[in-house]
């Protein structure tokens, strides 16, 4: 393979295989058996996370900068996608205009899909910090919408963004790309601490709402009883 893309990914167990959807592995091969798709991936790389997902996000992009590729395609081991969704995220991608490109990823909470996607809200809190909020919704068809930060279940990024953050924080070569923000309200996301670096670097970041993902999730059906 010697395509620009190396699809990323993390797992909780000590192996490649342990705790990945049958479902996310089918979705893989698709990509490698496509035609279209197969030309792009350059490389597929994979770190155990167990309970610590920041660090195991850094060691997947600094093993991504080590490599010959250009784009990072990080992907969720629950995630169930066709070649239509690498191919929408490359054509719409852009190294300057649009270099962190997601799917829209659905997200099962409070009894409702949301779309793992943010934005700024328009009052800061006690502590002078602005506050990221979850959008209700994203508009549909629109193509590229830029937003405050999204998931990192299926998003596609340049590895300039990477370079711009660390010149921004001054890092030299170590990487804490994902590390969590720690405001005086709640310790923010490793996904979403990373886009809030990117923007503080000058990086925009987009959904594409024309490539939407599967999520797979566990979900109880009734209640156990009597109780």
């Amino acid at each position: 393979m010697s395509g620009p893309v190396m699809i990323g990914y993390i797992h909780p167990g000590a192996s490649a295989s342990f705790g990945i959807r049958p479902e996310f592995m089918a979705s893989v091969l698709s990509v490698l058996h496509d035609e279209g798709t197969f030309s792009l991936i350059g490389g597929i790389s994979e770190v155990s996370a167990g309970a610590v997902v920041p660090l195991a996000r850094d060691v997947l992009t600094l093993r991504f900068l080590a490599s010959g590729c250009d784009w990072l395609w990080c992907v969720d081991t629950d995630m169930v996608f066709t070649p239509g969704v690498l191919a929408g995220l490359w054509v719409s991608a852009d190294e300057e205009k649009a270099p962190v490109v997601s799917a829209v990823c659905p997200v099962l909470d409070a009894g409702r899909v949301w779309p793992s996607a943010y934005r700024l809200g328009d009052e800061m809190n006690g502590a002078g910090e602005l506050v990221i909020e979850r959008l209700d919704t994203l508009p549909e068809m629109e193509g590229l919408v830029q937003v405050a930060a999204c998931g990192a279940a299926c998003v596609l990024i340049h590895r300039g963004v990477f370079d711009a953050i660390s010149r921004a924080e001054e890092w030299g070569t170590l990487g804490r790309w994902w590390q969590p923000i720690e405001t005086a309200q709640a310790v923010l996301g490793e996904d979403v601490s990373f886009c809030l670096r990117a923007a503080a670097s000058g990086v925009p970041v987009h959904v594409n709402t024309n490539v939407t993902t599967g999520h797979v999730k566990a979900v109880m059906i009734g209640e156990p009883s009597p109780k």
